[in-house]
């Protein structure tokens, strides 16, 4: 199976650090999605990663559904709750990250501070209900998203408001499948 990726993105690296975890190989190849790349685009459509491509399969092309397809475990409601939650912080972070390349006279203040809450909310909510087993889907997703924002929004200082989520992602952080994956590597 081959995973269409970015080296940066906190969606790719949640399949990868699941994949890792449940022992599942897969082969990296590096597309980029800001630049429509016609191997991606061929896949997806939609034009994100990742996507997994499989001989003879329908690609799969969202995370949620890579992650779905090689994760033979059952799933929790509380799981799929941590797995929300980790997406929308990643989506919230991914805006935050491409408003901010824009030039400073088209970005939009208004909704660069309506993610910026967005982002403080989910890990409030999360800080107050942390995952009951580190290495489920949704507690890996939540350890990427959590790793993402400490990759491209340092600023947002988010440890200082959830001590108990920092201790938890410290935690998670020392796993293999995370120390192998860090943002930027293969």
């Amino acid at each position: 199976m081959v995973l269409l990726a970015s080296p940066t993105s906190p969606f790719t690296r949640a399949v990868r650090v699941l994949a890792h975890e449940r022992g599942v190989d897969l082969e990296l190849r590096y597309v980029s999605p800001l630049d429509d790349d016609p191997e991606l685009l061929a896949h997806n459509p939609i034009g994100k990663v990742p996507a997994l491509v499989a001989a003879g399969a329908m690609p799969l092309c969202d995370s949620r559904s890579i992650v779905a397809a090689i994760d033979p475990r059952p799933r929790s409601r509380v799981d799929r709750w941590h797995e929300a939650m980790a997406h929308g912080l990643m989506e919230a972070a991914l805006v935050v990250v491409l408003e901010s390349r824009r030039p400073a006279s088209e970005q939009s203040p208004s909704w660069l501070a309506r993610q910026r809450v967005r982002l403080h909310r989910i890990v409030d909510a999360v800080e107050g209900c942390l995952p009951p087993e580190a290495d489920s889907a949704g507690a890996l997703t939540l350890g990427c998203a959590l790793a993402y924002l400490d990759f491209r929004l340092p600023e947002l200082g988010w440890q200082a408001h959830a001590p108990a989520l920092a201790a938890w992602q410290a935690e998670q952080c020392q796993r293999a499948s995370m120390r192998s994956t860090t943002y930027g590597t293969a």
